[in-house]
């Protein structure tokens, strides 16, 4: 009766037993989220900046898709832009999605210098 009432006290045991008998299903697969992480490492780590690039807006895409974010944990970047860039995306998916920010994009500290990853595409000639 509480589930049904929509009350706050109600079990979460009964609200699982009340998906089952739906045939309501709240797992996750987090393949995707593997393999964006995967990706991202790879890309960064060959220096592959192009692919990286591309992964973010795949990446972005997915997860609008899906209706949340794709990487509730974060890769293992070597390149701040890159980690503030992907934060970044992260936090704006959050936001478009409605679905809670991840700790480690929350983390993700902002850049205090505009970041233009074309720069490592294209690095300009200094001094």
């Amino acid at each position: 009766m509480d589930l049904e009432a929509g009350k706050e006290g109600a079990s979460f045991g009964l609200a699982l037993k009340a998906m089952g008998v739906l045939r309501l299903d709240i797992t996750v697969d987090d393949t995707a989220a593997r393999e964006f992480a995967g990706d991202f490492a790879q890309a960064i780590r060959e220096g592959d900046f192009h692919f990286a690039i591309r992964l973010l807006g795949e990446y972005a895409s997915a997860s609008l898709s899906a209706g949340r974010v794709l990487m509730p944990v974060a890769p293992t970047l070597d390149d701040d832009a890159y980690r503030v860039a992907l934060g970044a995306v992260t936090r704006w998916v959050a936001a478009k999605t409605r679905t809670p920010v991840p700790e480690w994009a929350k983390r993700a500290k902002e850049s205090s210098e505009p970041v233009f990853l074309a720069e490592k595409l294209h690095p300009s000639a200094t001094g």
